[in-house]
C-alpha cells in the first residue's frame, strides 16, 4: 500500500526516474507474552512512532499486565543488530520516553 505522501516517488521508482528508497512499514506481532513492534523507514527521515507508543502505553495500564522485560534494537538491511535501550518494567520504559 502507498501512501499519497509518497506517490510521485513510488511511480518514479517504477518508471526509474528518479529511484529512491522509501520503503515504510510498522508491524505488530503478539504471540504468548511476547509483543514485537518492528517498524521500517527507508530513507523517510522524521518519523513519528506516536501510534506504537500510545499503543505501548495503554497496553501497560491495563491492570492484569505487567511489563516484565523490553528492548529498543536497531539494526538490518545488511546492518548487525544492537541494543539500543533496555529495562525491567515500565517505569524505566516511560523515563526512556522521557515522559516521566
Amino acid at each position: 500500500m502507498m501512501d499519497s505522501a509518497n506517490a510521485v516517488t513510488y511511480l518514479g521508482n517504477l518508471t526509474g526516474n528518479h529511484p529512491r528508497n522509501i520503503w515504510v512499514y510498522n508491524l505488530v506481532e503478539i504471540q504468548g507474552d511476547l509483543i514485537k513492534i518492528e517498524s521500517g523507514y527507508g530513507g523517510r527521515g522524521d518519523v513519528n512512532s506516536q501510534v506504537e507508543t500510545d499503543f505501548l502505553l495503554h497496553l501497560f495500564a491495563l491492570p492484569n499486565i505487567t511489563l516484565q522485560s523490553w528492548q529498543v534494537l536497531a539494526g538490518g538491511e545488511g546492518y548487525d543488530y544492537v541494543v539500543s535501550a533496555a529495562g525491567t518494567d515500565v517505569g524505566s520504559f516511560v523515563a526512556y520516553l522521557a515522559l516521566d
